[in-house]
């Protein structure tokens, strides 16, 4: 027969304990629970410094050999920046080579003659063609 009580979880949990003969040990960890909050509360701390110098963000407080770290990297990406723009440059100096290159090779294709030039140079200004 099943005998219900009005008793809380922690009471029925207890009286299955001592039936079956276990006993659990009683630690009070309060004092390790609080030294790890602590060790965390400090790693926490240590993170938003360390995101902060390297943000560039409070610096003042950085060793000199940090600040030369963060001025090396600046230094090498300007240096990186400079140069892929460098490079975009380049490769639209490259296109519009191609481009002209392209257009002298068919003008040199066609008949030398006085209309075909203006026709040319006039078809490559945008003007418009005028017919004779």
């Amino acid at each position: 027969m099943l005998c219900v009580h009005d008793s809380s979880l922690e009471q029925t949990i207890q009286r299955y304990l001592n039936v079956q003969g276990i006993q659990l040990p009683v630690h009070d960890n309060r004092e390790e629970l609080y030294s790890e909050l602590q060790a965390l509360r400090e790693a926490i701390h240590n993170a938003e410094l360390r995101i902060r110098n390297y943000l560039c963000e409070d610096l003042g407080p950085l060793p000199l050999e940090d600040l030369q770290k963060h001025e090396q990297q600046l230094e090498l990406s300007l240096n990186n920046q400079l140069m892929q723009q460098q490079m975009e440059n380049l490769r639209r100096k490259e296109q519009l080579l191609q481009t002209d290159n392209g257009n002298m090779y068919r003008w040199s294709e066609l008949s030398v003659s006085w209309p075909s030039w203006v026709y040319l140079l006039r078809m490559h200004m945008d003007m418009p063609v005028l017919y004779i």
